[in-house]
């Protein structure tokens, strides 16, 4: 649906919101490109994407090319069981660790953040659901376990990267994405040993229920000098809490 075609009550909140689904939809575009999908004139749309950049849901790749950062994405939506074991096992690993639980599963662009509960610490995990992982780029917990599950993951392919140390970057090589993600897929869970550049880590585990693939659920750590926790121990926790979820259903 184009801009034109209806008479939004709040118009400058509508284009916004249809450019990024757009961006969503369709992948990166130009401006002249974005411009003819949305049918709004260039220079009233870009002083929206610019609101957008400013707001983390956008960015400008090159001079011409702007792509989404952030995902419009429905409510999980599984059902019934399935929904009331997801949210369960969320709240438990949450009460469990103190930490933000996030949930989720793969879309054609990357691993979405489906799903969120907060941690009570004093620093907080700055992503929100809507938030994407793109394929083929950082190789992170969440992205092995995309990568080794998710239906709507492609077979690892571009340029990837890593965080060897805290905060530090290292390219990676696509061969030794494979044999990460063949490794990950055997162990069903995966966890950063580094603390990325927004001093977060995260150990992840592929859920299943009654042997169907749900998504993948993720305790995000932020970097403390008073945290005790270690990778190994958040998925002790999400495994007792996935072990006992199993129990009951």
């Amino acid at each position: 649906m184009e801009f034109q075609e209806k008479d939004f009550i709040t118009p400058a909140l509508a284009l916004g919101i249809l450019a990024l689904r757009t961006l969503n939809d369709a992948g990166p575009m130009s401006l002249d490109a974005l411009s003819a999908s949305v049918g709004s004139a260039k220079s009233s749309l870009l002083r929206h994407l610019r609101t957008l950049e400013q707001l983390g849901l956008v960015e400008q790749r090159s001079r011409t090319e702007w792509a989404a950062k952030m995902m419009l994405v429905a409510n999980v939506g599984l059902a019934g069981e399935q929904e009331r074991f997801r949210t369960g096992l969320m709240d438990a690993v949450s009460g469990a660790t103190g930490l933000t639980v996030e949930w989720y599963r793969g879309v054609e662009e990357g691993m979405a953040l489906r799903d969120q509960r907060l941690g009570g610490g004093e620093i907080q995990v700055m992503a929100r659901p809507g938030f994407l992982r793109s394929w083929g780029e950082e190789v992170d917990a969440v992205a092995r376990l995309g990568y080794a599950f998710d239906p709507a993951a492609p077979q690892p392919d571009g340029e990837f990267w890593r965080y060897s140390r805290n905060g530090h970057r290292r390219e990676i090589q696509t061969a030794t994405v494979a044999r990460a993600v063949r490794m990950t897929r055997r162990e069903g869970a995966a966890a950063d040993r580094a603390f990325n550049s927004k001093v977060v880590r995260r150990a992840a585990v592929a859920i299943h229920f009654r042997g169907e693939y749900l998504g993948v659920l993720a305790v995000a750590e932020p970097f403390s000098f008073q945290a005790s926790s270690s990778p190994d121990a958040l998925l002790l926790h999400i495994r007792k809490a996935l072990d006992h979820a199993n129990f009951i259903h």
